[in-house]
């Protein structure tokens, strides 16, 4: 039986280990590609709004 108990549990270190982690290459390379695509489609509405025109034809 334990007579002295951690002030912390495993899950909760384990939880601070992971916020103190800088982003990975793939979390960083995902947001670029989310992040780009939201711009592309934020542009080609907006240029549609105010152009009346389609930014790319197909």
């Amino acid at each position: 039986m334990k007579t002295k108990m951690s002030a912390m549990t495993y899950k909760e270190k384990r939880e601070l280990r992971r916020a103190a982690m800088a982003p990975q290459l793939a979390d960083i390379i995902e947001g670029f590609i989310v992040g780009s695509c939201f711009l592309y489609l934020v542009v080609g509405i907006f240029y549609w709004w105010i152009t009346g025109e389609m930014l790319v034809k197909w």
